[in-house]
């Protein structure tokens, strides 16, 4: 393995450290301590360090998943209120065009904005509808309407009322809605600025252990032309292999794929990351199969709730360290 996107770092590392393990047999007596690197590589590091960076990675790496997820609900939560919040003011103006076009509160009548409008396009009409309800009930009634207006939100089979006082509660309960989903946003980007520091931590010592290696190593020829590398040999990508995934009810994706033909085939990763519309960089190794014959990869992440979804790819990595990620794969779960 090299570094090259998110999931090849703890691969990478675990590498690294198996080298390291060996070198620290021969050179004696301390083993291979890194030069300090000031804000970067703190003095007397040995490999003992690394692996405290690469198990905080991995935590980190979760981390992200976790936040991810935390997202996946805050957005689902907002969005299940958002259509309930827009049905009512679509009943509201329906009732404003049926009773009330020859009154002078129909010009006030407020517009439906889109669904995926921002919050305050959003919100903006559901706030008119609050304060335009309000001056409704304490206005003359036109013919066929009953104060305090109601909106029936039910079905032929059930009516269901709904009146101002629980409007305003909702209202004030969807923007709270919307600062959840801003928070889970943050918190993503924190974890992610955090992992992204250990990564470039990790790649740092990894630089440096291959520059004190090739010193200290000098005259070991077989410890030599096992060092690992930082980043890919020079070389060709693999091609791309298809996948396809389907749910395996009630919470399991699975994740089948063709068969890779690179003369340089080393092995398949299986990656994911939480969300239906989630990036390649987030994704972390969930399994690997060195055999060249596809076998189906199975997981859970992203499908631990009802609406969960998840996003996965099948890379195929080759002996000099380059890979190539198959197109993304969505499975959802039903809400």
């Amino acid at each position: 393995m090299a570094l090259s996107s998110n999931g090849s770092y703890i691969p990478t590392t675990n590498e690294f450290l198996a080298h390291w393990a060996q070198a620290d047999l021969v050179v004696m007596p301390l083993g291979i301590i890194l030069a300090e690197e000031p804000g970067v590589i703190p003095a007397a590091f040995n490999r003992t360090g690394l692996i405290v960076l690469r198990d905080a990675l991995a935590t980190q790496l979760d981390a992200v998943q976790d936040k991810l997820n935390d997202l996946q609900i805050a957005g689902g939560v907002l969005e299940i209120l958002k259509q309930t919040m827009y049905k009512r003011l679509g009943l509201f103006i329906g009732l404003l065009d049926g009773y009330y076009s020859s009154t002078p509160y129909y010009p006030a009548r407020p517009e439906a904005p889109g669904m995926g409008a921002g919050e305050e396009k959003f919100c903006s009409p559901l706030r008119d509808m609050k304060s335009l309800w309000a001056k409704l009930n304490a206005a003359p009634a036109p013919a066929g309407v009953t104060l305090p207006l109601e909106i029936n939100e039910g079905t032929a089979e059930i009516e269901v009322n709904f009146e101002l006082t629980m409007f305003t509660t909702d209202l004030a309960l969807l923007q709270t809605k919307y600062a959840a989903r801003a928070e889970a946003e943050q918190n993503l980007r924190l974890a992610r600025s955090r992992r992204d520091k250990l990564k470039n931590q990790i790649r740092a010592v990894l630089v440096a252990y291959r520059a004190a290696a090739l010193s200290k190593l000098a005259g070991m020829p077989e410890l030599l032309g096992t060092l690992p590398r930082v980043t890919p040999l020079p070389g060709h990508t693999p091609d791309a292999v298809t996948i396809s995934a389907v749910l395996v009810p009630p919470d399991t994706a699975q994740v089948t794929h063709s068969e890779s033909d690179d003369p340089g085939f080393k092995e398949y990763q299986f990656r994911g990351t939480v969300g239906e519309d989630g990036d390649a960089e987030d994704a972390v190794v969930l399994a690997t199969h060195s055999a060249r014959t596809p076998a189906p990869f199975t997981t859970q992440l992203g499908l631990g709730i009802p609406g969960g979804a998840g996003s996965y790819w099948v890379f195929v990595v080759t002996n000099d360290g380059n890979e190539r990620a198959s197109a993304r794969a969505v499975v959802r779960r039903p809400a």
